[in-house]
């Protein structure tokens, strides 16, 4: 996955474009993209909001380890705006079952 290799905005969608399932196959692992890109210190934002454009629902799939995209972010290394951009969706998709805000979950960081 383009993912794993901190790929720009503008290769992961010529490879979506091309492939048009990339978004929603999960690796040997269980992960999406988008818990891929969640787990990496030099993630763009910009492919974050690109995957969570084209599969929304992704929010709330689970990796092979049971782990959401939200946990990836507050466990990993991911930039803040990451860290936002993947709260935000998952707050205004689902109720956070920690009850937990953006506010709350940058406090933690």
């Amino acid at each position: 996955c383009a993912c794993a290799y901190s790929a720009c905005r503008a290769i992961v969608r010529l490879l979506c474009e091309r492939y048009v399932l990339a978004a929603f196959q999960k690796d040997n692992r269980g992960r999406l993209p988008l818990h891929i890109v969640c787990t990496h210190e030099d993630s763009c934002v910009d492919v974050v909001r690109y995957l969570l454009e084209l599969h929304p629902r992704s929010i709330h799939e689970r990796t092979g380890k049971g782990a959401s995209a939200l946990e990836l972010v507050e466990k990993g290394r991911a930039p803040l705006e990451v860290m936002l951009s993947v709260s935000a969706v998952a707050l205004m998709m689902t109720e956070n079952p920690k009850r937990e805000t953006v506010a709350s979950l940058m406090e933690r960081r």
